[in-house]
């Protein structure tokens, strides 16, 4: 109990997590962990966490472990469905959660542009046109279900946040398919292709750590990085133009090649939230802090001396 406080310092969106006490005192468990936004993912029975007699530092490392699985095994799971029904499904985008929707989504609109352009399409074009009208009719049912009116209920406030994400990174999505029509983009390996930040769920061996037998990855231009699992819950995205895309190619090349990057521009133009977006966008935990005159070595020391203890 007194760790929960402190929880949301420790990771980027979760904040809370239920116990599970009902084996006795000395099998109490983890078996749901809770969002800023109260959204809430349980754990299956397996991948509980044992609290009970273990130093802190174990079971949290343990949650950690856990939540990245429950993580995966979650976008697996929001995955399956799109093969037989597409995005077209209110059932689909009512029943997950923000970040599998997006993740899964993303996965799947990456496999049928790369179906539509790659070596075995037949009419680039033609099917590129069709996926343009499937992503049309897709921003039409988000936007009949955001003017719904009882979104406009303060309870209901979480799932409007949850559709204007979902809007937002889908309008990307329908300029990015607008671009590569009217370029006429026919081949997969086309920079205009290549360039975008492109999801793919490959398969890996199954195993107990992995019985979804496959893991996403995050591919741009040459770089390329799994995604990192790490749970966002229901929060809000940036709007990404043409600047976005520059900035997310940049950055990604930077850690590709182990290097840092560095957005430079006037106060207020969005440097920061830019970096904490492509990190919402592939699932990793990003640590903000302000270089100002009041920083001093101690606490720049701590920054280092907890880097030094996750291994970074």
């Amino acid at each position: 109990e007194a760790v929960r406080p402190h929880l949301k310092k420790c990771f980027a969106s979760l904040a809370d997590v239920d116990f599970d006490t009902s084996r006795g005192p000395k099998r109490v468990t983890v078996s749901a962990m809770r969002a800023l936004e109260k959204d809430a993912v349980a754990f299956p029975l397996e991948r509980q966490t044992l609290v009970s007699g273990r130093p802190v530092e174990h079971w949290l490392a343990d949650l950690e472990k856990n939540m990245q699985l429950a993580v995966r095994s979650k976008i697996y799971e929001c995955l399956k469905p799109l093969n037989q029904t597409g995005r077209k499904d209110r059932k689909w985008i009512n029943q997950f959660g923000l970040q599998f929707l997006l993740t899964a989504g993303a996965i799947f609109w990456t496999a049928t542009i790369q179906d539509a352009i790659g070596p075995k399409s037949k009419n680039p074009k033609r099917e590129l046109y069709e996926l343009r009208k499937s992503q049309y009719k897709l921003l039409q049912l988000l936007t009949q279900m955001i003017a719904a009116p009882e979104l406009a209920a303060p309870e209901n406030a979480a799932q409007r946040t949850k559709l204007v994400a979902l809007i937002t990174i889908e309008v990307h999505a329908r300029d990015v398919l607008d671009h590569l029509y009217h370029e006429k983009v026919t081949r997969a390996d086309d920079f205009l292709w290549q360039m975008q930040l492109r999801f793919y769920w490959e398969p890996c061996p199954t195993g107990p750590e992995n019985p979804e037998g496959g893991e996403c990855v995050v591919r741009q231009t040459d770089w390329q990085q799994g995604y990192c699992n790490e749970f966002l819950g229901c929060t809000e995205r940036l709007v990404i133009t043409p600047l976005t895309d520059r900035c997310y190619i940049t950055l990604t090349t930077a850690l590709s090649l182990k290097l840092g990057g560095n957005p430079q521009g006037p106060a207020g133009t969005g440097k920061t939230e830019t970096v904490k977006d492509l990190s919402k966008a592939l699932g990793i935990y990003i640590i903000i802090f302000n270089c100002s005159d009041s920083l001093e070595a101690e606490s720049l020391g701590s920054m280092f001396w907890g880097l030094a203890q996750t291994g970074a």
